[in-house]
């Protein structure tokens, strides 16, 4: 997955150290997610990871313009659930960010754990 978008505050102060007064104009992303049903209890439980390069694009309280890339490898637990009995299904998850790597911590210092909540909208592929 690939995307790129302005950060919200919470999530921002989720991210990175010591933000207040800054915004993140652009969080820019490439993610990778693998999972495996482990379990079945009334509905499936996965496991899984995501790995995740993520550049900040922010402005200090000063209006300059500053940026820092992290990498993070992220294990998350999921439960699917399915609608009303269709094939669309809600994937709630709960994972950690673990920060593996940083480039330029002096511009904006990310941290080095953050929770990270999950939900997945889809249609399996198969059955």
């Amino acid at each position: 997955m690939g995307f790129s978008a302005p950060l919200p505050a919470v999530f921002r102060d989720q991210f990175l150290s010591n933000a207040k007064g800054r915004t993140v104009t652009r969080n820019i992303g490439l993610e990778l997610y693998a999972q495996k049903d482990v379990a079945q209890w009334r509905w499936p439980i996965s496991v899984g990871a995501l790995i995740s390069y993520d550049r900040f694009k922010l402005r200090d309280a000063a209006n300059a313009l500053r940026q820092t890339d992290a990498f993070y490898v992220a294990p998350r637990a999921a439960i699917r659930i399915p609608v009303l009995h269709s094939r669309v299904f809600f994937e709630p998850a709960l994972g950690l960010a673990v920060r593996l790597w940083e480039k330029d911590r002096a511009a904006q210092p990310t941290r080095a754990i953050a929770p990270l909540s999950f939900l997945t909208i889809g249609v399996p592929l198969h059955d």
